[in-house]
């Protein structure tokens, strides 16, 4: 096809590859039990995926955002110990990354996640952080250390609800064990739409600051 060069061909595909592994994961999670804006804490060592790390507890949720809802995220404090809350967007990297380091003036308490631009009415005294997409993928971890018990208390104490009802598109039905070849690039349009975004948004954490340091991506609901 003139204008298109071998590099345009491989770049296409290292960048879509990324968002059908995202989709893929998104949709086995969904049937085996995961559901919007749930959290699931797994015991210590309880993950099956490669090279996890033996001293933390994991959690994990997959949290849905639109015009019209929020996700409420209550997070206990947590001090001496490490924790991260980290959410993925559709191609894998981190947008928000709560902890001490990165929120040092609101590590733990109550957080309401919403789609950058949405108007909805939120809780008093939270803090707001607005993300990039409508889905985002959680990943949680906190230190065992030496009071494993204690780390699964704070675990299991962190919450996540929805305000209302987040409209979802239907599900693209992508699954595969082998990488896809070209024939996936014929759902290119449904894959972008899914995310309701453009290319631009594959790089959030790279041509611009990182979102949870820009002033328009956080503020506070109540006022000072």
């Amino acid at each position: 096809m003139a204008g298109i060069s071998d590099r345009d061909i491989v770049e296409a595909y290292q960048y879509m590859l990324a968002r059908w592994l995202v989709l893929r994961q998104e949709r086995r999670d969904l049937d085996e039990g995961f559901r919007w804006n749930a959290i699931i804490h797994r015991a210590p060592g309880g993950v099956s995926w490669a090279n996890p790390n033996l001293d933390v507890a994991y959690s994990e949720a997959w949290i849905a955002v639109d015009d019209d809802s929020a996700t409420i995220l209550d997070l206990p404090e947590i001090r001496d110990r490490y924790y991260t809350f980290q959410l993925l967007n559709g191609w894998g990297e981190v947008v928000l990354n709560i902890n001490e380091r990165n929120f040092p003036d609101h590590a733990f308490g109550r957080f309401a996640l919403c789609l950058k631009g949405a108007e909805v009415d939120l809780p008093d005294d939270v803090l707001r952080v607005d993300l990039p997409g409508r889905k985002s993928r959680l990943l949680m971890r906190v230190e065992l250390g030496s009071d494993p018990a204690e780390a699964i208390r704070l675990q299991k104490s962190t919450t996540l609800r929805a305000t209302g009802e987040p409209r979802l598109p239907d599900p693209v039905p992508i699954d595969f064990e082998l990488f896809p070849g070209a024939e996936a690039f014929d759902r290119t349009d449904d894959v972008l739409d899914d995310e309701q975004t453009s290319i631009q948004a594959w790089r959030p954490c790279r041509s611009r600051p990182a979102p949870w340091r820009r002033p328009c991506a956080i503020r506070r609901n109540a006022p000072e």
